[in-house]
């Protein structure tokens, strides 16, 4: 299933098998991603001992607001996944992060959500927004686009990316003209 970080936040996580069969054991607040490849490793969860992790093979089923995993016992702590750990001590945040042009260096804004099946977790696409608020422009940019993620920025590649200039003026005939002023007046807010 296709969704994205900000409708899946606060999922409610169930043991199927557990001590008390579909019992809610915690809700997803964040997830761990290799920052070398976009791929998710593992999703954070709050449960009542604390935080927990969960690996995506154990999740038996993952529809819009609930993940289901087979017990409790698939909640593990953070030493338990030692694999885990190279990732985690560089683990670079992706909301709120600021992203860039590669080549230029030109800031393009910042991560307000990004989209990833649950199948096979992986960032697909990343929304960026640049502005305040409502008067805000955003972009939304693939994955094959990203070049490099930083603790300094998300670096993406230049090419099919077009950034406004504020010295560009086109010339647009009258009869799309209204349209165009609406979208200039935004852009420049």
């Amino acid at each position: 299933m296709l969704t994205s970080y900000n409708k899946s936040y606060r999922s409610v996580v169930y043991a199927k098998h557990g001590i008390v069969p579909d019992m809610a054991v915690g809700i997803l607040v964040d997830f761990v991603i290799n920052s070398d490849t976009g791929v998710f490793e593992a999703a954070w969860v709050k449960t009542g001992e604390g935080i927990r992790l969960i690996s995506f093979q154990s999740i038996l089923e993952w529809n819009e607001d609930e993940i289901y995993l087979e017990n409790e016992s698939d909640l593990l702590v953070e030493k338990d996944f030692p694999r885990l750990e190279k990732i985690l001590q560089r683990e670079v945040p992706i909301l709120g992060n600021k992203v860039f042009m590669k080549k230029t260096k030109t800031y393009l804004g910042k991560v307000t959500d990004f989209a990833f099946d649950t199948i096979s977790p992986r960032i697909l696409t990343i929304t960026v927004k640049k502005g305040f608020w409502l008067w805000g422009a955003s972009r939304i940019i693939h994955h094959r686009k990203i070049s490099k993620i930083t603790k300094e920025g998300i670096f993406i590649l230049e090419t099919g990316l077009k950034v406004a200039s504020e010295k560009s003026v086109v010339k647009v005939p009258k009869k799309f003209r209204s349209s165009t002023e609406t979208i200039q007046k935004r852009d420049e807010v």
